[in-house]
């Protein structure tokens, strides 16, 4: 039996790789893949910024809520680095 992470169970649902690579019809259906994608992320996120809304005293709570806003800082960090870059 195969052992399978989350990432490559996505992309193997979804049919495959988003990065394009020059080919037209690769880069088309990697497009529309992306775009799929996309919408995931968004509402992943979307599940992501509720849990730092929460206003639980439980430990449990405190733990998700700081790891969200960890996530969420390495996320600024990143997208800081994407964004600066020249086009």
């Amino acid at each position: 039996m195969n052992d399978y992470n989350l990432y490559e169970i996505v992309k193997n649902v979804s049919g495959g790789g988003i990065i394009p690579i020059g080919e037209t019809n690769y880069d088309r259906e990697a497009f529309k893949r992306m775009k799929e994608i996309e919408e995931l992320m968004d509402s992943l996120i979307d599940d992501m910024m509720r849990i730092t809304e929460q206003m639980g005293w439980q430990a449990s709570v405190y733990k998700a809520k700081e790891e969200a806003l960890s996530w969420f800082n390495g996320l600024r960090e990143i997208a800081s680095e994407v964004l600066g870059k020249e086009r």
